[in-house]
């Protein structure tokens, strides 16, 4: 019997951690990847023709980031993003830039 609710509790704690990584990859793309589309999109109507659009991606999300997964994934499609807007006929003005910040560790309250 013990041996059995040590399975349940193991196997219960490993549902659980996939489902937090689940709800915290939604949280970081809300918090990552719609704050840049909707600065991107301001720009393509605001910036002035030759001005900067700098975006936050992360550098630890240039490679894989096994420990946290949501965050990696988020930042790796505001590179992404940055690189799509970088090209001509992306949208934003004439002579405008794009850059993307790669901070090495960025927290969050």
């Amino acid at each position: 019997f013990l041996e059995i609710n040590k399975t349940f509790i193991l196997k219960f704690k490993q549902w659980y951690q996939r489902r937090v990584r689940v709800k915290n990859t939604d949280l970081m793309m809300k918090q990552s990847i719609w704050t840049s589309a909707i600065s991107a999109n301001i720009a393509a109507h605001y910036l002035k023709d030759g001005g900067l659009l700098t975006l936050t991606g992360a550098e630890p999300c240039l490679g894989g980031t096994h420990f946290m997964m949501g965050y990696g994934l988020s930042k790796a499609a505001v590179h992404q993003l940055t690189a799509s807007l970088a090209q001509k006929g992306a949208g934003l003005p004439e002579g405008a830039s794009v850059q993307c910040i790669l901070p090495k560790l960025l927290t969050h309250p």
